[in-house]
């Protein structure tokens, strides 16, 4: 289903990546003119030549860096005058049992996957409630809402973007401005292909999963899309979960 995003412009932070491109690639395809957000600039590159719209844009970004999002969000004003969407998509989950998590490396998953969420929902925050209009969504993770083992970091961060999702819809319903979470579960990317190539670990992962498959990209964006749509105009503070149904376990 194709929802209308036509004449809208929409920061997608983490956007060179395969979640966030393939999010990228939906809302292009939906209208939008979309503003691809990351420290990448070479897959930023690529998925820049992937949009359909000439007003698609590219921006390197480092959204643990509060004065650099405000200097991006900047010439986001000044090359669109607009913003109608963010979607905050950003995000690192280093492996380490909790007791061998050191320091720096609880620091930066904190400071990409969480006061970056803040930081750039801060900046979008006061361009939607100047306009009284806009939406923003929060990738989460099915880790936002249940442990999981060498992911403390990773888990405590997203859970913190749950709190942020829920406080920012309620602090910003006046201005009409919705704010939700998809939280994707196990999803087909380049970071998961290793164990994906091991047939037990799949047995064994598919046997948590009523639909017994891996997620792909396109059915996260999808539903992000939807979420930015006036399709979902009376949906706001709630968490879409795209899962597959392991989390019914």
């Amino acid at each position: 289903m194709a929802y209308d995003l036509n004449g809208r412009v929409i920061a997608v932070t983490g956007g060179a990546g395969d979640i966030g491109g393939a999010i990228c690639e939906r809302l292009d395809a939906d209208g939008a003119s979309v503003v691809i957000l990351d420290m990448d600039e070479t897959g930023g590159a690529a998925w820049l030549a992937r949009m359909q719209q000439p007003t698609a844009r590219f921006f390197r970004l480092n959204v643990a860096d509060s004065g650099d999002v405000a200097r991006v969000f900047a010439d986001i004003d000044a090359a669109y005058g607009r913003l109608d969407g963010l979607v905050n998509c950003a995000g690192i989950a280093p492996l380490a049992d909790s007791w061998a998590t050191d320091d720096a490396t609880w620091r930066k998953v904190i400071d990409i996957n969480l006061s970056g969420v803040h930081y750039c929902s801060r900046e979008a925050s006061h361009r939607m409630m100047a306009a009284r209009r806009g939406a923003i969504v929060n990738i989460s993770s099915t880790n936002g809402l249940v442990g999981e083992e060498q992911l403390v970091a990773y888990n405590a961060s997203k859970f913190g973007v749950m709190g942020i999702t829920k406080t920012l819809a309620l602090e910003l319903g006046d201005y009409g401005i919705r704010v939700n979470s998809v939280n994707p579960g196990f999803i087909e990317t380049k970071l998961t292909a290793t164990p994906r190539q091991d047939p037990e670990f799949c047995k064994g992962y598919w046997a948590k999963i009523p639909l017994r498959r891996f997620g792909k990209t396109p059915e996260v964006a999808n539903c992000v899309a939807f979420l930015l749509s006036d399709e979902s105009s009376f949906v706001t503070g709630t968490s879409l979960v795209v899962d597959g149904g392991q989390i019914c376990h």
